[in-house]
């Protein structure tokens, strides 16, 4: 890592790495402060649980539909540009969300402000995510691995502080206090970050080069069933993950009467857990994406992990239950989801950029797996939870992800063999078809050689020289 650093540095690339990395955590920050008093604000303004989880799914929603037009709208104004816009609309939509309850009296109408605004301030991430993703392809092409490994660590680092932050401001000045502090470094950032991003190129920069040479290069050996598994995969784990997230809060303050602080740092000790393990996870994948046979299996522990902890934060139904137990298994499942998560997220973008047929088709079909399945799961979450209860609700996200793990393993495992397959002997049939071109070639091009140098000979006459050409 000190050895990347350096080069980075040598390139001039340090300072826009650094301010990239904080934009990750600023922006993941603000995404998590919220998580946990925002249900429980809007229910006591006697806002209903299922209203509650769509306010909740509104936000990734808003990411996943910011996908269609961004990449248009940076061909257009610049990577850089789009990103200052992002966190600009970010920011202001967090303010708005801040005075919805002055600004919207009636509880049916403050519900869809914030639903509303939810949506928007999750275009305005959607945006700024895309912005920085282009600009580590365009600027750091050859370690986008390892400049997506520290950025995952910067968002992990932004879900620990972001809902501890949250918890602690809104126990010391209420609703309002802990949007508007989060709400500042993005306006700030919005502001000057075409200053502190100028060294870096843009698609203008660039031109089109860049994208169209993978598009018009020879299709690599692709499976699109197992780039669908694959997919399904990291949206059943992350709706587990969208359905827990406004339960939670809700169910702590009402089972435990724990508050906001106390849930706060739950949700800070899930995030620090996915901070620690993306660093290792990461590497886990770049050495096993650059495997002549790569495994399935880093992928498929994801899935593993995540039922089982939410089987026992439950817990189960038939499992002992006491409230002192519940807090017990309750604590130590979130990390282990969380780490679950990691596996998921990490490996899954790796084993996308296998299965896939593009890198542009991977990075599509990511975004759209992990935030569709963000905005599902708050709405099937707090549905459950308000005809079934809590019990029941997490025995669905078990359910989900240990049916995804039991039916993806061996369909996977066969897949991947075959695909391995057609690599070997697609890479086997270009190094023929070098072979057979250098061999049989007919005319080859002729090498161009230097004009002869004039040639200086001395005759006898001490005083005379005499150039033969």
């Amino acid at each position: 890592m000190l050895a990347f650093l350096s080069h980075v540095r040598e390139q001039g690339l340090l300072w826009p790495l650094i301010t990239l990395y904080v934009s990750f955590f600023l922006a993941y920050t603000n995404v998590s402060a919220p998580y946990p008093f925002l249900g429980n604000a809007l229910k006591d303004h006697h806002v209903d649980s299922i209203s509650i989880g769509v306010a909740y799914a509104m936000h990734p929603m808003g990411i996943a539909v910011a996908q269609f037009f961004t990449e248009r709208l940076e061909n257009r104004y610049g990577t850089v540009k789009m990103h200052s816009g992002g966190f600009l609309l970010a920011g202001s939509c967090t303010l708005l969300i801040a005075f919805a309850f002055d600004i919207m009296t009636s509880p049916g109408a403050a519900a869809g402000f914030v639903i509303g605004v939810r949506f928007l301030q999750g275009m305005g991430e959607g945006i700024t995510d895309n912005a920085m993703i282009s600009m580590y392809q365009i600027n750091y092409k050859d370690e986008v691995g390892k400049v997506l490994g520290i950025s995952e660590g910067a968002v992990g680092l932004g879900m620990a502080v972001g809902p501890l932050l949250g918890g602690v401001l809104y126990n010391a000045g209420g609703y309002r206090t802990p949007l508007i502090v989060v709400s500042v470094p993005l306006l700030v950032l919005g502001s000057i970050g075409s200053f502190l991003l100028k060294d870096l190129k843009c698609r203008q920069d660039v031109g089109t080069d860049a994208t169209s040479s993978e598009a018009s290069a020879e299709p690599k050996p692709h499976s699109h069933v197992l780039t669908a598994i694959v997919s399904i995969g990291i949206f059943v784990v992350f709706t587990g993950l969208g359905c827990v997230t406004p339960l939670f809060p809700i169910y702590f303050k009402d089972e435990f009467g724990w508050n906001e602080a106390a849930i706060g740092a739950i949700f800070a000790v899930g995030g620090t857990c996915y901070f620690v393990c993306g660093m290792f996870t990461g590497h886990l994948s770049d050495e096993n994406v650059k495997k002549p046979c790569p495994s399935i299996y880093p992928f498929l522990v994801g899935p593993l992990i995540s039922g089982l902890s939410y089987a026992a934060a439950g817990p189960f139904p038939g499992l002992p239950f006491s409230a002192t137990l519940q807090k017990v298994f309750i604590l130590t499942s979130v990390p282990f989801a969380s780490i679950g998560q990691s596996f998921t997220l990490i490996c899954g973008m790796g084993m996308l950029t296998l299965t896939a047929r593009t890198h542009s088709v991977a990075s599509s079909v990511f975004n759209a797996s992990l935030n569709l399945g963000l905005a599902v799961g708050p709405v099937m979450g707090t549905t459950f939870y308000s005809q079934f209860g809590f019990r029941w609700a997490m025995a669905l996200n078990m359910f989900l992800e240990l049916s995804f793990l039991i039916i993806a393993w061996p369909a996977t495992t066969v897949l991947m063999k075959g695909l391995i397959e057609k690599r070997g002997a697609a890479t086997a049939r270009a190094k023929n078809l070098r072979n057979l071109s250098s061999e049989f070639l007919l005319f080859p091009p002729e090498k161009k050689t230097a004009p002869a140098e004039p040639i200086s000979v001395a005759t006898t006459t001490p005083d005379a020289t005499h150039e033969i050409p």
